[in-house]
């Protein structure tokens, strides 16, 4: 990367200044422009400064982490009022769901703890020894943070600033931003004025947009979807407590889960602040705060936090005994989700580093996340699902965003449930006809990222039980998943997919097919209608992303992917084709092409009645055929039929314009119905999947194509981060999990593979998806085992030893040679082994 660069980050708070910080310490010219006279004016100076290394997700986790890690190098070179007295989740007695879940935190806090620091399970007694202001009586369990506390937010923002100064980078205070434009040649015009109003302009090769509370502003300027608003969140500060005042330690952060609030030592007081059920969105501010709004608070409500409060005291007794010193009540920016805005955009050179909801804790970890993506191509994990910028898009409408942040903020401290289906906002989202129609069949909706609700299974019209989705176990849809499931598998079914659809194009084919080659693990299809499977990989060899590719005859490719990351594949993508200088443009046509799918032993039967013969005689496994649905009393539907499905049986997927989705459907449904099938959900489509061992997006997360068991999609001789000489540190494996009866869809993502002999401590291997599998009625997970901790060949008696925790339980595991089905086979099967599986597809989306 040029070292004169010069890179402008608008916003002067702790994003800012860490991304300033980060970028002049890799060469480039940084300016960094903040509109008021001083740093941390927005929303970081009167944050709680909370830190922690807990979170909910593994994601997250490592973010919060390493966060942790440089701020513990900050406070060794400066003081920036860093406190780590560590921090306690408290789980009362009677709370099952609080207690599994913190079983499943606590598990997954062995893959990824720091070796000194791992987080531990407190009992009441030692809980009431490290934090003696806390009543016991109640309380079941803690879940211990070592290491966690709190710091200074404005002596944090302060210190990243000096250093970046010291680094050579410039800070233009008082200097609001009024415009931006893009230049012809590249790079941006920046028009701003100062204190006085007086104008000026910068230029810039790079630009980030880290203006916190008025990042929606920016973003509008550059015509950037950004669904956030600005909402209210208050804390408490107590009077001195006595018990505080001789105290040489500080006592722990406690998370009252039950009272939504955080405790933390504020002096010799307490600080206190609740996420209360009231959650205040101003959403008459489009674009933030007034431009006057500086180092501003609203006016406390104590009212709202009466409830939490009330459950504090009784945690705390000691809080009902002192008077309330302080009240404040500040405002901050919240997206749908909670997270941060941190990535690339679909404009060449322009950032969004913005929307923090928790900036203090993450700011540090999110600033080298993101220097790493702006100037090294690639980030050094993927948490794209997480913080891409357009993961949202423009499909949110004001509506549902108010309405699903107050649900989030809310529900801050609930239990997440793996098959949690929070419907908050959705009735405010846009229903076209195939909705209807799957809706008018049963279907209990999901929805991601995407903005699309696909249907997780039907429920009968004469079932009238009311089914939970707040549980860990024992799931109230399992008996209808598991019956779809074998539906499909004996005889036929319809669903819906929900995949991305992109067309690359390009001046010619030539031109598309040279940047499938380079970004693609696999080589793209030379004749029209044929498809593969491919991977894309980052610069240093780890998946990004997954595609089947299909050669349109016109000479574009087709690509299906994940919808979730539909926005990321496309910046992905673009990104790409722009650093190899080749005149491909990538359009997605994901919201004009819908998915049907129809799998089964009598799929083709049921086909039959709509397809011409001709179609399906002549269509072959990997190969798609335009076509038409044919019906008695209605006009034909253009059709663009695949002979393929995630199912891993004998399957197709109809592509068929939106408009006309809902027709196919009803058209396949009936088909179906006369075959003695009817429709099924995702859920049971993930039930046989597992056991064909195809792969989601979840099991192949930044993971390197050499460690991916993807060998036979790796045919290009050239492709982006290919390295044939790099050892595998892992190793993809295939897990019969012996799990009791009611949770045989409970072992999720990120439990821990380990010895029982050796004990949870010494960590072998990890999960990344599971399921019940439809053919067998055993659980399986997809995972990877640690190459550096375990090896089959070498130490066979471990295999024989190994089991997965998940929620506290602990289940033994079985590592299969080979998938328990077989792809393009009908009948059950058990494991057999690898030599029987030679040359199977193992890829996504693939059936004969």
């Amino acid at each position: 990367m040029n070292s004169k660069l010069r890179c402008v980050i608008i916003g002067g708070g702790v994003a800012g200044a860490c991304l300033s910080k980060d970028l002049s310490k890799r060469g480039l010219e940084v300016i960094l422009l903040e509109k008021s006279s001083m740093l941390c004016s927005g929303a970081t100076w009167h944050a709680a400064g909370l830190v922690t290394r807990f979170a909910g997700s593994s994601k997250l986790k490592k973010i919060h982490v390493r966060s942790l890690e440089l701020m513990e190098d900050l406070q060794n070179q400066s003081d920036i009022g860093l406190h780590l007295p560590g921090s306690i989740r408290i789980i009362e007695k009677g709370d099952q769901a609080r207690y599994l879940e913190a079983k499943h935190h606590y598990e997954m806090s062995k893959l990824y703890d720091l070796p000194g620091l791992e987080t531990q399970i407190l009992p009441p007694e030692e809980i009431g020894r490290v934090h003696p202001l806390v009543s016991t009586n109640n309380i079941e369990c803690g879940l211990y943070t070592p290491h966690d506390g709190d710091v200074d937010p404005t002596s944090l923002t302060n210190a990243v600033a000096k250093t970046a100064k010291q680094q050579g980078a410039r800070y233009s205070l008082n200097t609001r931003v009024v415009d931006v434009s893009r230049l012809e040649a590249g790079g941006f015009k920046v028009a701003t004025l100062d204190h006085k109003q007086q104008p000026d302009e910068i230029t810039c090769d790079l630009l980030v947009n880290a203006a916190g509370l008025w990042s929606t502003a920016i973003s509008d300027m550059m015509n950037i979807p950004h669904p956030a608003v600005v909402i209210e969140h208050q804390y408490v500060i107590t009077e001195s407590i006595p018990q505080l005042v001789d105290r040489k330690e500080r006592v722990p952060v406690l998370r009252d889960l039950r009272g939504s609030t955080y405790i933390r030592q504020e002096r010799t007081g307490l600080l206190l602040g609740p996420y209360e059920k009231e959650c205040v969105v101003h959403d008459e501010w489009k674009h933030g705060p007034p431009v006057e709004w500086d180092m501003q608070l609203f006016d406390p409500s104590i009212d709202r936090m009466a409830e939490c409060l009330e459950a504090v005291m009784d945690l705390v007794p000691v809080v009902g005994e002192v008077g309330i010193q302080n009240v404040t009540n500040g405002p901050t920016i919240w997206k749908a989700d909670s997270l941060a805005r941190v990535g690339g955009t679909s404009i060449p050179g322009y950032y969004e580093f913005n929307s923090l909801t928790y900036g203090i804790a993450q700011s540090l970890a999110l600033s080298e996340y993101l220097t790493h993506i702006m100037l090294d191509g690639e980030q050094p994990f993927d948490a794209a699902s997480e913080f891409f910028p357009g993961r949202f898009a423009s499909w949110q409408n004001p509506e549902y965003l108010k309405e699903k942040v107050q649900d989030t903020y809310s529900r801050n401290n609930q239990p997440v449930y793996p098959y949690e289906n929070r419907t908050a906002g959705r009735d405010k989202l846009s229903k076209g006809l195939l909705y209807k129609e799957l809706e008018a069949n049963g279907a209990c909706f999901g929805i991601a990222n995407g903005g699309v609700e696909s249907p997780l299974y039907f429920q009968d019209s004469d079932d009238s039980r009311i089914l939970r989705d707040n549980t860990f176990y024992h799931h109230d849809w399992q008996d209808i998943v598991e019956k779809e499931a074998s539906m499909v598998h004996s005889s036929v079914g319809v669903s819906h997919l929900s995949f991305s659809k992109l067309l690359l194009k390009g001046c010619d084919s030539k031109e598309t097919y040279k940047l499938l080659t380079k970004i693609g693990t696999n080589t793209p299809p030379k004749r029209s209608n044929r498809c593969k499977l491919t991977y894309l990989t980052s610069p240093s060899g780890f998946v990004v992303s997954e595609f089947s590719m299909c050669k349109r005859p016109n000479g574009d490719y087709y690509l299906v992917g994940a919808r979730d990351m539909v926005e990321f594949d496309k910046w992905w993508i673009q990104l790409q084709a722009d650093k190899l200088g080749l005149d491909v443009s990538v359009v997605d046509i994901t919201p004009n092409v819908e998915i049907i799918h129809i799998a089964g032993p009598d799929s083709q039967k049921a086909l039959s009645s709509l397809l011409s013969e001709d179609t399906l005689r002549d269509l072959k496994f990997l190969h798609i055929k335009a076509s038409t649905l044919n019906t008695p009393k209605e006009e034909p539907i253009p059709v663009n039929v695949f002979r393929v499905s995630f199912t891993g049986l004998p399957g197709y997927e109809l592509h068929v314009d939106a408009q006309h989705a809902h027709q196919v459907f009803r058209h396949l449904q009936r088909a179906a119905s006369c075959r003695g099938g009817g429709v099924f959900g995702s859920l049971a489509l993930n039930s046989l999947r597992v056991e064909v061992a195809f792969k989601l997006r979840a099991d192949l997360d930044y993971v390197h194509y050499s460690e991916a068991g993807i060998e036979m999609f790796t045919k290009n001789k050239d492709f982006i981060g290919k390295d044939d000489t790099r050892l595998p540190t892992r190793k993809h494996v295939i897990l019969k999990v012996d799990c009791e009866e009611g949770w045989e869809w409970s072992v999720g993502s990120d439990c821990p593979i380990f010895s029982q002999s050796k004990g949870i401590d010494d960590v072998l291997g990890v999960t990344t998806t599971t399921a019940k599998g439809a053919r067998t009625g055993h659980s399986y997970a997809l995972g990877y085992m640690f190459t550096s901790k375990y090896n089959t060949d070498e130490s066979p008696e471990t295999a024989n030893d190994l089991v997965v925790s998940a929620f506290g339980k602990i289940w033994p595991v079985t590592i299969l040679d080979c998938p328990p089905a077989r792809v393009g086979v009908v009948t059950q099967s058990e494991p057999s082994s690898q030599g029987e599986m030679q040359g199977e597809p193992s890829g996504s989306r693939i059936s004969a």
